[in-house]
């Protein structure tokens, strides 16, 4: 539990780093933008926008002949001055022209546009702002060195100072979509953007109101700083007091929360709903970074826009989308709009480009920003601590949820998880504009998350499989341990039919043994007995199917018959022999001389139990007769004894027939040998002895128990204590006193095991 709690620790805290990391980079910030942010936007769609904001694009004349000026800031003067009459005579209350004038044009429409202008006495003229690269250095091999800069290229200086403020409005172009806006740029001075200069007059009627709140809440702080400011050379006192205020707000900012919370109080409850957002706009303008995301209400075309000639004709009866507009107290942005001029230059990629290659014009851009001032609403990306802990958070709990559930489950919760995360951030942006990060948690974070949680398991489940084939290996072979790796179940129903030699064998003096010791004793002696018994087993690819007390069942399956299988069965009870010989001559009170017996045939091997208990153990008259061969040993006092189902046409042994015995409990003779040696390690004793056996054997299978007994009597001179030839002669002395009678066919009954 502790090894897994910590790995998923190690996950979780692993997609954190690099949901962060991600998040760090500008790559990261980027792609969370083209694809976190724009998902929100569409699926968000277009919202309302709010009262007061306008568009007029620069367009031709329906029916005109003549065609548009290539350069209709220049050239389109006269004309620029009846829209300003007109938008005057309607009562806009701002206008803010998103087009350049820093060339001159016919003298006299420019007096006239200039003199519309000052009549109007709320036009906000844009300039232009222009890279410049001004050389610094210059090396001997004639290459210069310097930087660029930005320079203010302002309108002609008749209209410069006929408008009531002028204002830059700088934008990335493509291939980046465009986010953000200034509300501040310093070039090379602070100086509000167009869309802030257009609310600073559009609220400077709230100016009073303004200060009225800034001296409620800091009192004297701001009578003593707003002295400074006035008798300053460098700042004109101007018509609203954010130019006063702005920089002393900015490096103050923790005057915002005192600011905004003396706006809730009954002071200022002669204050309509709206006056209260455009004052908390101010201080925020005041009081936040120089620049802001754009909070887009919709697709090109959302804000309300009208061409020159609707306004020229039918300024006070407009309509959009079918119903009256009016432009009394709006703020105007006048500008070119690719939605009316389809060669329009000035276009910008953003995340509500259309796929007909609509892209926002700097105008709608300009509207855009000056709306989410109005409102107070633009996109608020989480700070990085939030952010942090946004990672650390979503990914502790979807590392958790893959740890709790299974791969497949793991990805179904995983989506589950997600869908909700992606309905908060959905929910959290549509109703307060912020912007919760979806890439990182939802296609980063929960990504790694899950293929390093599987990975995780994939590793602890081989490692638990392999150690427990491991631990079953200790009691299944190789084969069967694989298929119940495969499938488990039915176990019942694994069993097989092979061919298969078995291996019995069975320890003298076991139960003396076992009276005398402690069990652990015991145990641990055992263990070593057994040991001794399992590797020349092993070493000759048996198998150990079974281990009771002091007897183990080995086997050599084959699904046919092979004699290689029984060779090596044969080379392992030789080995076995000899291996506790050695084992023996080390202990002189503890000694297990070892009985062995082997028979082949066709066996069913596979589990049998029932209910919740089942053994992996071969089942068949071969096993029953493969104990009983063993257990002839005692009466032969031998060591190995095998069948002729064994041994049969096995050559590299020595071997000699000890005759064909009718076991115990079995209806069909079988004919034994016993395993004497290999043929290379054989003595010219053990030779000599099974040749002068087999006459033994001979005699007696022509039931001529004389010459059987004289024969016995001639070997056991020379290997007195042949356990084969001690027990033929007694049997010969037997049936030379009582003969089994003519239907004898060879056969010993073997009634004792």
């Amino acid at each position: 539990m502790a090894c897994a709690a910590t790995k998923t620790a190690i996950v979780g805290l692993s997609a954190a780093l690099l949901g962060f990391v991600f998040l760090a980079t500008s790559p990261g910030r980027q792609i969370e933008y083209n694809i976190g942010l724009e998902a929100l936007f569409k699926f968000r769609g277009t919202r309302k926008v709010p009262h007061g904001v306008a568009i007029i694009s620069l367009s031709p004349i329906p029916g005109q002949i003549t065609p548009w000026p290539s350069e209709p800031s220049k050239d389109l003067r006269a004309v620029h001055a009846q829209l300003t009459k007109k938008l005057s005579s309607l009562r806009a209350a701002v206008i803010a022209f998103d087009i350049t004038f820093f060339e001159p044009g016919n003298v006299q429409d420019d007096r006239r546009f200039a003199d519309a202008i000052r009549q109007a006495g709320n036009v906000i003229l844009c300039e232009y702002v222009k890279s410049v690269y001004v050389p610094v250095s210059q090396n001997r091999h004639y290459l210069t060195l310097g930087v660029n800069i930005e320079k203010v290229m302002p309108p002609i200086p008749l209209l410069a100072r006929s408008a009531a403020a002028l204002a830059p409005f700088p934008l990335p172009k493509v291939p980046r979509k465009v986010a953000q806006y200034w509300t501040f740029k310093s070039i090379p001075q602070e100086t509000a953007t167009l869309p802030v200069a257009t609310f600073e007059i559009f609220t400077s009627d709230l100016g009073g109101e303004f200060r009225r709140l800034l001296l409620t809440s800091l009192n004297s702080r701001i009578q003593k700083l707003e002295t400074i400011a006035v008798s300053s050379p460098s700042l004109a006192y101007g018509r609203h007091p954010l130019e006063i205020y702005r920089g002393m707000l900015y490096h103050h900012r923790q005057w915002k929360a005192t600011l905004l919370h003396a706006l809730q109080s009954p002071r200022f409850t002669d204050l309509t709903l709206r006056q209260k957002c455009l004052l908390r706009s101010m201080v925020e303008l005041g009081s936040t970074e120089k620049s802001r995301y754009l909070n887009f209400y919709g697709p090109p075309g959302t804000i309300p826009t009208f061409s020159y000639f609707q306004i020229l004709e039918h300024g006070k009866s407009l309509k959009w989308h079918g119903r009256p507009f009016d432009l009394r107290g709006q703020a105007v942005f006048v500008g070119l709009s690719k939605l009316l001029r389809s060669e329009q230059k000035d276009g910008f990629y953003t995340v509500f480009s259309r796929h007909n290659g609509v892209d926002f014009s700097g105008v709608e851009l300009a509207a855009t920003a000056f709306a989410n001032l109005v409102e107070n609403v633009s996109v608020i990306p989480l700070l990085s601590g939030a952010q942090l802990m946004v990672v650390l958070a979503t990914a502790a709990l979807l590392a958790l949820v893959c740890r709790v559930f299974s791969p497949l489950g793991s990805g179904a919760a995983l989506l589950g998880a997600s869908g909700i995360y992606f309905a908060v951030a959905y929910q959290q942006f549509k109703t307060a504009g912020i912007w919760m990060p979806l890439v990182t948690p939802m296609l980063i974070q929960a990504p790694f998350i899950w293929l390093a949680t599987a990975f995780c398991k994939y590793f602890d489940t081989s490692r638990e499989r392999n150690t427990i084939k491991k631990a079953f290996g200790y009691y299944l072979p190789d084969h069967a341990v694989a298929e119940l790796a495969r499938d488990l179940t039915p176990l019942n129903s694994k069993r097989k039919i092979l061919y298969g030699t078995c291996l019995m064998t069975d320890a003298q003096h076991y139960t003396e043994l076992s009276e005398t010791l402690e069990p652990q004793v015991l145990c641990d002696f055992m263990n070593r007995y057994f040991e001794t018994l399992f590797q020349p087993v092993k070493a000759h690819d048996g198998f150990i199917s079974d281990v009771t007390g002091d007897a183990m069942l080995a086997i050599w399956m084959r699904a046919e018959p092979d004699p290689n299988a029984r060779y090596q069965a044969c080379l392992a009870a030789l080995e076995i022999a000899s291996a506790v010989k050695h084992f023996n001559s080390f202990s002189a009170d503890r000694k297990l001389p070892t009985r062995i017996g082997l028979h082949s045939g066709r066996i069913s091997l596979g589990n049998i139990g029932a209910l919740d208990h089942y053994e992996y153990t071969p089942v068949g008259d071969v096993v029953n007769t493969a104990s009983r061969i063993e257990g002839l040993n005692k009466h032969l006092k031998t060591s190995i004894l095998v069948s002729n189902e064994v041994f049969g046409d096995l050559e590299g042994f020595l071997a000699r027939e000890v005759g064909q015995f009718l076991l115990p409990g079995k209806s069909n003779p079988v004919t034994v040998h016993e395993l004497v040696s290999s043929l290379e390690k054989a003595s010219p004793q053990q030779i000599a002895l099974c040749r002068m056996f087999a006459e033994i054997i001979a005699a007696f299978h022509g039931k001529h128990w004389m010459v059987a007994l004289e024969l016995a009597a001639k070997v056991l001179r020379i290997f007195p204590h042949d356990g084969p030839t001690l027990f033929y002669q007694k049997l010969c002395e037997r049936y030379l006193h009582k003969s089994p009678g003519d239907a004898w066919n060879g056969i010993i009954r073997q009634k004792l095991k």
